[in-house]
């Protein structure tokens, strides 16, 4: 079974498949490797972070968190401004995984704070005459798991 953060990291893609399906975007990675063509933005990335070390340990239980980057990549068409393809993405986003109904992202997690997001990087595919930008936002989860059993999720 995998750690309580690898199910929290595929909780939050499973969630961010939903922010794609909700911008009829095209891609979602989770720690890409490769560049990105033309048709495969716009894009939604997550980047694994930080696995911090335990707060404390309490009753064999650790409060633990994570961090996480999610990342958009887009490209302007059909009337669409940049600004705007990056609006939209972040409020999908946002919206999505700091969800007050599921913040706890179905029981793993104590919750998700947003931490801060960087300005947004513009440019032009080496051939087109189509603009593009990436922004990036990062999140924190925290979380319990129970110490000598790091698939468990802790009470």
């Amino acid at each position: 079974m995998a750690s309580v953060a690898e199910q929290i990291r595929l909780a939050v893609m499973e969630k961010l498949d939903l922010c794609l399906a909700e911008l009829d975007w095209t891609t979602l990675q989770r720690n890409p490797r490769e560049t990105f063509d033309e048709a495969q933005l716009n894009a939604i990335l997550m980047l694994d972070g930080d696995e911090m070390e335990p707060d404390s340990l309490t009753g064999s239980v650790e409060d633990s968190s994570l961090e996480f980057i999610v990342g958009l990549l887009v490209m302007e068409a059909d009337g669409q401004t940049i600004e705007q393809l990056l609006d939209a993405g972040w409020v999908s986003v946002c919206d999505t995984l700091v969800d007050p109904t599921d913040i706890q992202l179905g029981g793993l997690a104590i919750d998700i704070q947003k931490l801060g997001k960087t300005a947004p990087l513009y440019g032009r595919a080496v051939q087109s005459a189509r603009i593009g930008a990436e922004q990036y936002m990062e999140f924190r989860v925290r979380y319990h798991a129970r110490e000598g059993a790091a698939s468990t999720v802790g009470p």
